[in-house]
């Protein structure tokens, strides 16, 4: 299912009531993602972003940082993807890592 981040809540009752395995997130978001994984549960959600270019903010420092293509939080995901041919790395703090992304992304668009 392909859906707008503004969109997923709209989704959400049907994500949570289907029998599908896994359900993989993965837009730009400042949001917070926990109330994601809970709403259909941790074991069946990942994250995930398209893209890589990004500052990273973590112990205080901002660290400039490109991943090419796409960016997992988890790293069985990450490797189906590689060897599908999509370039792909994962990360273990999607939350921090898709706030830097969509901090550092959302002004590059608007004067696109």
């Amino acid at each position: 299912m392909t859906v707008l981040a503004p969109q997923v809540d709209a989704v959400i009752p049907t994500l949570e009531a289907g029998v599908v395995k896994r359900i993989m997130f993965m837009f730009d978001t400042c949001d917070p993602i926990d109330p994601l994984r809970e709403a259909v549960s941790r074991d069946r959600a990942t994250l995930g972003a398209p893209g890589g270019i990004f500052a990273l903010l973590a112990a205080g420092k901002l660290t400039p940082k490109t991943n090419p293509g796409t960016t997992l939080a988890d790293e069985s995901w990450a490797k189906t993807f590689r060897e599908a041919g999509i370039p792909t790395v994962a990360y273990g703090d999607m939350q921090s890592w898709l706030r830097s992304h969509a901090a550092m992304m959302m002004p590059r668009r608007a004067i696109s």
